[in-house]
């Protein structure tokens, strides 16, 4: 299985670029990870076009945040968020579950130059710490349909 990562730092940018259409067509990925979407969440018709399923979970704040999997292995589910508003609002994480696995596409927060989020980024950090933890033991007693919540924007 081959599995990328990349903040992006902006879909439109990435798109207007051809950086993504380039990658996607050489890379032979089953799962991209794109943080930073920095978009509505709107789906590209190029990325549908080359065979993956899209799933954006785009921050309430235009412009701001956000992330998307492009997969190729239909998941069994995908959760939006960590089902805590004040991170889940900044379209931070999403899940995908496969068989054997999740796969955790998350965009960690800055503190700041100024660290005057270092508060959000650690109790970001402990959120999904226990998010994680929660995932892990699902699959390991074999729980494959694990998560209740559901939380964010379809």
């Amino acid at each position: 299985m081959r599995i990328i990562s990349w903040n992006i730092n902006g879909l439109r940018s990435i798109m207007r670029k051809g950086a993504l259409e380039k990658l996607l067509g050489v890379g032979n990925y089953d799962l991209v990870l794109l943080q930073e979407i920095r978009s509505s969440g709107d789906v590209p018709l190029t990325i549908m076009g080359m065979g993956y399923e899209a799933y954006p979970f785009p921050a309430i704040k235009p412009g701001y945040a956000g992330v998307m999997t492009l997969t190729r292995i239909h998941p069994i589910t995908v959760v939006k968020g960590l089902g805590v508003k004040e991170f889940d609002a900044e379209g931070r994480v999403i899940t995908v579950e496969l068989n054997e696995f999740y796969v955790v596409n998350a965009y960690f927060p800055r503190a700041g130059d100024d660290l005057s989020r270092l508060g959000f980024k650690l109790s970001f950090c402990s959120a999904i710490e226990k998010y994680l933890d929660n995932l892990r033991s699902k699959k390991t007693r074999g729980d494959l349909r694990g998560l209740q919540h559901s939380q964010g924007q379809d």
